[in-house]
């Protein structure tokens, strides 16, 4: 294991014959893998877990979290944002112009 963080783990792989990599992380929507940087399949491994299948050789291997909803949710919120901002100066308009 090179790297392991919350959103990403980079592994270092020598395998004499094809095989599998597990990882006893939970497998969730949002993670993807990459072996010696081009996309691969990311598997679920007893319902639960993490699994790349790694072909004989020296390898890295590593896997990404990125929630699906993020950018939707980032997308939101900025609008979110936007939206109180401009009522806050409409109200302050209006609250110097004595209208309310």
């Amino acid at each position: 294991l090179l790297k392991d963080s919350a959103t990403r783990q980079v592994w270092r792989v020598e395998a004499p014959a094809e095989g599998w990599l597990v990882v006893s992380d939970l497998w969730y929507p949002g993670w993807t893998a990459a072996l010696d940087g081009q996309p691969v399949p990311l598997w679920r491994a007893n319902y639960l877990f993490r699994a790349v299948r790694v072909p004989a050789g020296e390898h890295n291997i590593s896997m990404t979290y990125r929630p699906p909803w993020l950018p939707v949710g980032t997308l939101l919120a900025g609008l979110a944002w936007f939206c109180f901002g401009i009522s806050c100066c409409f109200w302050r308009t209006l609250r110097y112009n004595r209208i309310v």
